[in-house]
């Protein structure tokens, strides 16, 4: 598995001219997720980003992130927060474009939203872990 094996190439140097010849596998009704060399080629992983993309995965990661609500366990902390920001943000070198231009400014404004108006104590309690 070439799980983001880095190259030559800067980071922000990503070749799109794939994304728009990427089809969605069977069963599934878009691409979240392809192939970027010198980043990822494992099929494997891109197949479970895209199932899980499918899944609404990332759209409940977003829903959370935006609204600040865990579904049964009340406010989103810090700390919950960075692991999830760590989830949606760390793959996304291999993000099709068009999830991209849809959710990139949505996710980098809701974590600076969340940060901007934590509490002080929520704030201390993550300098404490």
């Amino acid at each position: 598995m070439r799980v983001g094996v880095k190259g030559d190439l800067d980071d922000d140097d990503i070749d799109e001219d794939l994304d728009d010849l990427v089809e969605p596998e069977e069963g599934l009704a878009r691409v979240y997720a392809v192939p970027r060399v010198f980043r990822c080629i494992s099929s494997q992983f891109l197949h479970f980003m895209n199932v899980f993309g499918n899944a609404g995965g990332f759209d409940m990661i977003l829903d959370v992130l935006e609204n600040g609500e865990l579904t049964d366990s009340g406010d989103l902390t810090i700390s919950v927060m960075g692991c999830l920001a760590s989830i949606i943000t760390m793959p996304s070198q291999v993000f099709h474009k068009q999830f991209i231009t849809e959710n990139g400014r949505k996710i980098q404004e809701s974590i600076r939203r969340r940060l901007l108006s934590a509490s002080d104590k929520s704030l201390r309690d993550v300098r404490k872990d």
